[in-house]
């Protein structure tokens, strides 16, 4: 990937027709947001998603949460986020989340996020293989 879509592309491939059985979808360094975040989260498009990854953009709490909070995203097994701007509230929302139960990895170097927060996700998810 590598090229820099932004939110607006972000919110163009949430609409494509095209991408029904995508199972990994790589959007790293694209610049994008919350707003995209939350388009590629709600859509249904991307039920069959089983990795998502969003190395290198500034997504913050609000779309970690639209992720950890979507029906969409329910088959996810690996979530990258390295590289963000996720602080505590995002990482908790992960770890409380009712529809990320099959997520096994889980990257959030490089973000906001303390070591409390980080604690929190490895007693609360003890089948996440990796931080």
């Amino acid at each position: 990937s590598n090229q820099v879509l932004g939110d607006k592309g972000a919110v163009t491939l949430a609409k494509s027709k095209h991408l029904k059985r995508v199972k990994r979808l790589t959007l790293a360094n694209n610049n994008i947001s919350d707003e995209g975040a939350i388009a590629i989260a709600n859509s249904e498009k991307f039920r069959k998603l089983i990795e998502l990854d969003f190395y290198g953009n500034v997504i913050s709490d609000v779309g970690v949460k639209a992720i950890a909070e979507s029906p969409s995203m329910s088959n996810l097994k690996k979530l990258n986020l390295y590289g963000n701007l996720v602080e505590d509230e995002g990482a908790i929302a992960i770890a409380e989340s009712k529809t990320l139960l099959k997520l096994r990895y889980l990257f959030l170097t490089s973000n906001r996020v303390r070591k409390q927060a980080v604690s929190y996700i490895q007693l609360t998810l003890p089948t996440i293989y990796s931080l």
